[in-house]
């Protein structure tokens, strides 16, 4: 919708102009790491990795984010 992958610079500037956020009380949950790498230079304060978002794929292993594998893991 913004024009922009999530993996740019660019679609966190047009992001931020339609959707008011606090980035040090935000969460970003996604599979790819070039997408948390973005997040992380503009601020997204909370960051995780899906280790395994297919089943039929190899699980990721990162040293960058902590790595969740079910959404339960977040909750209280």
């Amino acid at each position: 919708d913004l024009g922009h992958a999530k993996e740019h610079d660019s679609f966190w500037n047009a992001f931020a102009r339609i959707e008011p956020h606090a980035p040090a009380q935000s969460l970003m949950v996604d599979d790819n790491l070039d997408v948390l790498r973005a997040a992380d230079r503009h601020g997204i304060a909370h960051l995780r990795a899906v280790r395994q978002p297919d089943s039929r794929r190899a699980v990721l292993e990162s040293d960058e984010y902590p790595a969740i594998t079910d959404f339960r893991e977040l909750m209280p």
